[in-house]
């Protein structure tokens, strides 16, 4: 530990910025979460790291930007769970999750929000899954990209339910978000992080949580399990690298990730 009781260890690398890579938007949960882990991994490895977006096709942009830079563990990844199990099954990608992408470390998960413009018609679950049944292919819902989280809990909620709603992508939430604000879109699911604080604000208008129970952060909003049994939809965040990564680098990593 040094002066201030910080842990320190040193990755068998120099004291250059390391890249941080987050290929999804500004400002939506991937990105904030990726600033604060990198903030701490720079105090207790004693160099800088650098946050940077590449957003885009559902963060295989930033992967492949990643995979492109040199091998050498200045270029690390802050990614989503879909980038490892859906994105290669929805689209054409230049990765091989587990051997081109590795995981280093998972740093906190994510239960999602369905929300709707504040005004909206309807006011509860049953509510919408009614208004979208009785209007089929009038309702859409936007997300952060093809194969994201905000994307995928959507579907999954409209084939449960065998809803016929219209798919809008964006790129990042913050953009999917704000297409519902200017009622562009009629439903955003989004990541619990992004969306409890305009929903506690009356921004938006929630209807349910993707979460097996209710989230301590919103008690008054039911999760979608007491409507539609069973369901449930929990991401997570993490760190990872490019399979080209020295092996002593990506541990050194993943302990210093452990002490953040």
């Amino acid at each position: 530990r040094d002066v201030t009781g910080v842990q320190t260890c040193a990755l068998p690398i120099s004291d250059r910025t390391v890249k941080v890579v987050v290929p999804y938007g500004a400002g939506g949960v991937t990105d904030v979460m990726a600033r604060v882990t990198a903030d701490r991994l720079g105090k207790i490895l004693k160099q800088t790291f650098v946050v940077e977006d590449k957003p885009g096709a559902g963060g295989a942009i930033g992967v492949n930007y990643a995979m492109h830079a040199p091998q050498d563990g200045y270029t690390i990844l802050f990614v989503g769970s879909t980038l490892f199990t859906v994105l290669p099954l929805v689209q054409k990608v230049e990765y091989v999750p587990l051997k081109d992408l590795v995981p280093v470390s998972i740093t906190g998960t994510n239960g999602m929000i369905m929300v709707v413009a504040k005004d909206a018609p309807y006011s509860t679950l049953s509510d919408f899954i009614s208004y979208a049944r009785a209007h089929p292919g009038k309702i859409t819902y936007s997300s952060g990209g093809t194969g994201t989280n905000n994307h995928l809990s959507s579907a999954y909620l409209a084939g449960k339910e065998d809803l016929k709603m219209v798919y809008v992508p964006f790129r990042g939430g913050q953009a999917a978000l704000q297409a519902v604000l200017a009622k562009s879109v009629d439903m955003h699911f989004g990541n619990s992080s992004d969306l409890v604080g305009p929903v506690n604000s009356g921004v938006v208008k929630a209807l349910a949580v993707s979460t097996p129970k209710r989230m301590a952060q919103l008690p008054q909003v039911p999760a979608v399990a007491e409507t539609i049994p069973g369901f449930e939809y929990v991401a997570w965040n993490g760190y990872a690298v490019t399979g080209g990564v020295p092996p002593q680098v990506t541990k050194r990593l993943a302990d210093a990730l452990q002490t953040v």
